[in-house]
């Protein structure tokens, strides 16, 4: 899953699959995570030496077994068509509105209920803790935002799309 980002932010992928040993938990299977220096952006095709998340997602794709790439269409539209049309792989348009609501929500709960396996990653780890729940009315949704306007979650927001695609997937 990609989650674009804007100047001085950040930008990430982070790749799961079921459970081998329990199919209906989440296991993140790596994480990637690009920074923008201050008043910098992030270049997405990159280069050989600094590979940009274009490069690094068509690594992915040739290198492993990636069922689909989900994103978030707002900033990452024209790329996504690109590798698209290229047939590099399935994309999956994630909307940022009800979908994400609810993958918000299935991201809190996989963690609540000790239902995702992580190594640890110390940049997942830092976007977590840096997220905060804004609650709905409804038990259904909820939306992950910033605990202070300052500090990063794309990461979760990433493993909150990633995870309700690869469960929402019948494989």
């Amino acid at each position: 899953t990609g989650r674009a980002a804007s100047v001085s932010d950040c930008f990430g992928i982070v790749g799961v699959t079921r459970h081998p040993a329990r199919h209906n938990d989440v296991a993140v299977r790596f994480v990637i995570k690009w920074q923008a220096g201050p008043g910098g952006a992030i270049d997405f095709r990159g280069t050989e030496q600094a590979p940009g998340p274009e490069m690094v997602i068509r690594r992915l794709c040739k290198d492993l077994n990636i069922i689909e790439v989900c994103f978030d269409p707002t900033q990452l539209h024209d790329m996504s068509m690109r590798l698209r049309r290229e047939g590099i792989a399935k994309f999956f348009e994630f909307s940022q509105s009800a979908m994400r609501s609810e993958s918000d929500k299935m991201l809190y709960d996989l963690i609540t209920q000790k239902r995702l396996a992580h190594d640890g990653n110390a940049d997942l780890r830092l976007h977590i803790d840096n997220a905060d729940r804004k609650a709905d009315n409804q038990d259904k949704k909820m939306r992950i935002v910033k605990r202070e306007e300052s500090l990063k979650i794309d990461l979760a927001i990433c493993l909150g799309m990633s995870a309700y695609r690869c469960l929402y997937l019948n494989l």
